[in-house]
């Protein structure tokens, strides 16, 4: 008679144990693991073959209702090691734990043009990555527009990411260890129109596919495409 009372007990306690190991799961996320300062290292291949290092120092991380803004100083360095560029960049991310991705072409540039009335404009969503993502989801699409004046012309940069998808979750084998991380696949659609006034421009276009595979420590990891000009691959390579 004793017996269907504490079957009862140990029932709901188990109940509850599995609530509330459930119920933990959905609200807690990790704590940050980029602050300022940490620095990521990616390792650029171009179709061309060249390489290049991009080495992002994080300026500030925040957090805003649950969206986490990055920016970051972006230097590239050619395959021997020589200075070249650099750029600011600002990212936005709905998961707390992400890193600058310096190929998604959401930057704002810290090389104005040199000529006299020389100006640089940029405006863009930004590409998110959703704590919550699992395979089968569809991600949201980004845009970007850059446009750069200087004496007797103008360049015109656009760029359209969609078709973003949750295809499949992998384990890469970078930075001496195991990464578990989600492959996304998408498409990019760019054109570049360039005017020389009076004397006319022309445009150039080209749509590509792209990969990414994700890591909710690291952000994005690895990168793949296949456009007809540019970046063909970058990996990350080192996290200080």
């Amino acid at each position: 008679e004793r017996r269907a009372p504490l079957f009862l007990f140990f029932l709901c306690l188990s109940l509850f144990l599995v609530s509330a190991a459930f119920t933990g799961k959905e609200k807690v996320r990790p704590e940050l693991y980029f602050h300022d300062g940490n620095t990521i290292t990616f390792q650029i291949t171009y179709i061309s073959g060249a390489t290049r290092k991009a080495v992002n120092t994080i300026e500030s991380v925040s957090v805003v209702n649950g969206t986490t803004t990055i920016t970051a100083i972006s230097n590239l360095h050619d395959d021997k090691d020589k200075f070249v560029v650099a750029y600011k960049l600002r990212y936005f991310c709905d998961s707390l734990n992400w890193c600058v991705d310096p190929l998604n072409d959401m930057y704002i540039t810290l090389d104005q043009p040199k000529t006299g009335d020389g100006k640089y404009e940029s405006e863009s969503d930004s590409l998110v990555y959703p704590f919550s993502m699992k395979i089968g989801d569809t991600l949201n699409t980004a845009w970007l527009k850059t446009s750069a004046f200087s004496e007797g012309m103008s360049t015109e940069n656009k760029a359209f990411y969609y078709r973003r998808k949750v295809v499949a979750f992998e384990t890469l084998t970078l930075l001496g260890t195991s990464i578990p991380a989600f492959k996304i696949t998408y498409k990019i659609s760019k054109s570049t129109t360039t005017s020389y006034g009076q004397l006319g421009g022309s445009t150039t276009t080209q749509d590509l596919n792209a990969t990414e595979w994700f890591s909710h420590e690291y952000g994005v990891i690895k990168m793949e495409q296949d456009p007809k000009y540019g970046i063909g691959k970058m990996v990350v390579v080192a996290v200080k």
